[in-house]
């Protein structure tokens, strides 16, 4: 029988290894597979204590090494583009600034796991739309199901949700729930022996799960003493099946009903649209500021920068959102130390007027917010900003555009940049020059729009984010 299923990392759930792997990656933020990562990592675990090479001295196994970058980016603390290059998060840099602080740590890494999507770039899942662990936690704050769950509970129906819509649909899940723990033991052996092989993956999956929030103070599980084995087919001997019960810790649940208050259960999961780049980082760079608040986030560093990106692209998929998204435009180009930028706005005028001190050149910026893909551009609109300001050049910043918006600007002296890109280069470029006290000049944009005028720059800037925050080999 060929199900979809809910799809955890397996073979690690130590949080002492998580945070070895986070802290080198850290270090390493922007390092790309192609520069002996692998050895590294396991270099650092031997040295730890974490890993004992098994076969010869100082050779390493890579699974080991893949299973060890899996976790961490699964839960959202790292992500990998599609150069292989591998950055820590905003959520990551939060977890490593509180690795410390045991309270706010796990109130991180709530936020962490609130944001696991499936579909996922790292666990595919076409048929699914749905935030598992919201769905967890929220049952694990309901009265009618005494706030636990058990391991065989969430394998054998859970696995399987695709989405939640509603509440009617969350009311359902919660009488299967009910339903399958009033039948006795036998009756439910029953049913999981239909489909054996499946349920056990979904049992050994669910156990990594259980270990990991259980292991970071996040939740308390207790093994009941209802034992049964199960057979199956592909393997030699029978699977001995242990029920688990997980149940939130007590100082957490506060947080947690109010967190699931404000981070609704039945939003949709961030679709691929444009870059494959912009999914990925779209997905792990957008901190909500409940957490930021929650965890007396008072830094400017972090509120701006892991902040400020989150609500561009919120603002630049909203149209009735039009004003706040020309504000944040406004504040992203004024974090550059050589940039001063004010709203402008309203009829015949740009959204954005900007001044690069350094080459004393004048530029526009226009925010196109839309729900769907930006159909076209005017320029002759946009041209008669620039004269009217004596602008060199416009940037249309947006969420997403058909390939006849890009010919309409050929030849012009405007550029487009996707709404995710801008927020990117705010949420890793600019994040990383202010918190390692290195300047932060508009300079190497501005030649990329001038050499690129016409064009959509989103994959360019892309390129220069990863290449500035590459590690140099020789410098490790």
């Amino acid at each position: 029988m060929n199900r979809d299923v809910w799809l955890f990392p397996q073979n690690s759930c130590d949080i002492n290894q998580f945070f070895i792997t986070l802290n080198l990656f850290g270090k390493l933020n922007g390092i790309s597979r192609k520069e002996n990562v692998q050895q590294l990592l396991m270099e650092q675990h031997s040295k730890m204590g974490t890993y004992n090479p098994y076969i010869k001295k100082d050779f390493y196994d890579f699974s080991s090494a893949n299973h060890k970058i899996d976790e961490p980016r699964f839960y959202g603390a790292i992500y990998e583009t599609a150069n292989k290059k591998i950055h820590v998060s905003s959520y990551g840099e939060l977890l490593l600034k509180y690795e410390h602080d045991e309270v706010k740590r796990n109130k991180v890494f709530i936020g962490m796991l609130f944001n696991i999507q499936f579909d996922n770039p790292y666990k595919k899942m076409k048929n699914f739309d749905i935030y598992p662990l919201r769905l967890i936690f929220k049952l694990l704050t309901d009265s009618r199901l005494n706030y636990k769950l058990t391991n065989i509970e969430i394998s054998e129906i859970l696995y399987y949700i695709k989405s939640v819509r509603n509440k009617n649909e969350y009311d359902n899940i919660v009488d299967k729930i009910l339903e399958f723990r009033n039948n006795s033991i036998e009756k439910n052996i029953e049913v999981l022996v239909v489909d054996v092989t499946q349920f056990i993956k979904n049992y050994v999956s669910c156990n990594y799960l259980f270990n990991i929030l259980s292991d970071m103070n996040i939740t308390i599980q207790e093994k009941v003493n209802d034992r049964f084995t199960l057979h199956s087919k592909v393997r030699k001997n029978p699977t001995v099946i242990t029920t688990r019960t997980l149940k939130i810790a007590s100082n957490l649940l506060e947080f947690i009903n109010k967190y699931l208050s404000e981070v609704s259960l039945y939003e949709e999961t961030k679709k691929p649209c444009g870059l494959r780049s912009d999914w990925i980082r779209n997905i792990y760079n957008s901190v909500p500021e409940i957490l930021l608040q929650e965890i007396e986030e008072k830094e400017d560093m972090y509120t701006e920068y892991l902040q400020i990106p989150k609500l561009l692209i919120e603002t630049s998929i909203n149209p009735d959102k039009w004003s706040k998204f020309e504000e944040y435009i406004t504040k992203s180009f004024n974090l550059f130390e050589d940039v001063e930028a004010e709203t402008i706005g309203g009829p015949g005028q740009p959204d954005s007027l900007c001044h690069y001190l350094k080459d004393d050149i004048i530029f526009c910026a226009d925010g196109k917010s839309t729900h769907k893909k930006l159909s076209s551009i005017n320029d002759g609109r946009l041209k008669q900003h620039r004269v009217l300001y004596n602008a060199k050049y416009t940037i249309v910043v947006t969420p997403g555009y058909v390939p006849s918006a890009v010919e309409d600007i050929k030849g012009t002296d405007t550029c487009i940049i996707t709404s995710y890109c801008f927020a990117d280069l705010i949420t890793k470029y600019i994040f990383k020059l202010y918190k390692n006290h290195e300047e932060c000049s508009y300079e190497i944009f501005n030649s990329l729009i001038l050499n690129n005028l016409g064009t959509d720059l989103s994959e360019k800037i892309y390129s220069i984010i990863d290449d500035r925050l590459g590690i140099a080999m020789d410098n490790l």
